[in-house]
């Protein structure tokens, strides 16, 4: 699973392209592969797609990290995995905490991605990878609506309000370069298009 089966372009904004690809945690080629991960997954539902894949190639050290009070999973707590094993193609790993599933919300979305982007900035990594994990934790269909332009909204946000240490002084734009929403085969159409329809509709 998590083959690469292309790309589409949503936007630029502040000298950074915003695009989506079909790809996971484990198989997104950039320097830092930025995952969502909840408290806990929802009621009757297991770790399931991206996120269980990540899980496995690190021998069930995601849900340990969980599991042990190591990384919580509360809303906007980052953790940050430097050297992660193959077959992780990206340089590292950051955990971004999504909070309680049940309480997931338009206004939580949009502070996870902030969170996210916050971080990334703060680590000088020009491309970047974000699987928010949704689906893998059992949301769907009315839980989900309007997740993807409040997460576009928030990076682009925590890009504007960035302070100087966001900006390459050789370059004189972000040390970012591209950020790259992660879906699954099946929600690519759909992700593409919601994301193009909020960036379109926030002129940025």
């Amino acid at each position: 699973m998590g083959a690469k089966v292309g790309m589409r372009h949503i936007g630029r904004a502040g000298d950074v392209d915003f695009d989506i690809e079909t790809w996971d945690s484990v198989s997104a080629q950039v320097e830092l592969a930025v995952c969502g991960m909840f408290r806990r997954e929802m009621p009757g539902t297991a770790l399931s797609g991206g996120l269980r894949h990540l899980d496995a190639v690190l021998k069930g050290g995601l849900v340990a990290l969980r599991r042990d009070g190591i990384f919580t999973g509360a809303r906007g707590e980052t953790m940050l995995l430097s050297h992660p094993p193959r077959p992780i193609l990206a340089c590292a790993v950051l955990l971004v905490g999504c909070g309680e599933p049940t309480l997931w919300s338009v206004e939580t979305a949009r502070h996870v991605a902030m969170s996210a982007m916050r971080e990334v900035l703060r680590l000088r990594v020009g491309t970047v990878a974000f699987a928010p994990g949704l689906l893998d934790s059992g949301l769907q269909g009315a839980a989900t609506a309007a997740t993807a332009g409040a997460m576009l909204q928030g990076a682009i946000e925590a890009l504007t309000n960035a302070g100087s240490d966001a900006w390459n002084p050789d370059t004189g734009g972000p040390w970012l370069r591209r950020w790259i929403f992660d879906t699954g085969p099946g929600h690519a159409e759909q992700a593409a298009l919601a994301l193009k329809v909020a960036f379109d509709s926030h002129r940025v």
